[in-house]
């Protein structure tokens, strides 16, 4: 078994230079994953049915109208959203769906998903 990297460069796009959790964190992470051999895979978004199982339609939208019309800006003190936040929470999403079905199918005995926005602010 093996260790698996799920990341695209998409998730840069959802960058505040000045905030902590920024674009630069990720860039750190993955500049050593080529000399372990760690294998880095590209996530696709997540469905909307897998999304609405855990977020109400009204959330969603709530989400995607500020990111798309009302970026940028702030939800609370400390999770920002630019015009490409939704989408690539999305795929963030995606990312995470996708390392849980590697694990479940045995093809990887652990997974890093190197995503951004991270997810722990979501309602």
């Amino acid at each position: 078994m093996r260790t698996a990297v799920i990341y695209d460069d998409v998730f840069l796009k959802h960058n505040l230079p000045t905030h902590p959790e920024n674009a630069l964190r990720l860039k750190y992470f993955l500049k050593p994953l080529p000399e372990f051999n760690i294998p880095v895979l590209k996530p696709k978004n997540v469905s909307y049915e897998v999304l609405k199982a855990v977020h109400s339609e009204n959330y969603i939208s709530d989400v995607r109208i500020s990111c798309r019309e009302n970026a940028p800006g702030f939800f609370d003190p400390d999770t920002y959203y630019g015009e490409y936040t939704f989408d690539v929470a999305l795929m963030a999403a995606g990312a995470v769906e996708m390392g849980v079905e590697l694990l479940l199918s045995g093809e990887v005995s652990s997974v890093f998903c190197a995503v951004r926005p991270p997810g722990h602010h979501a309602e």
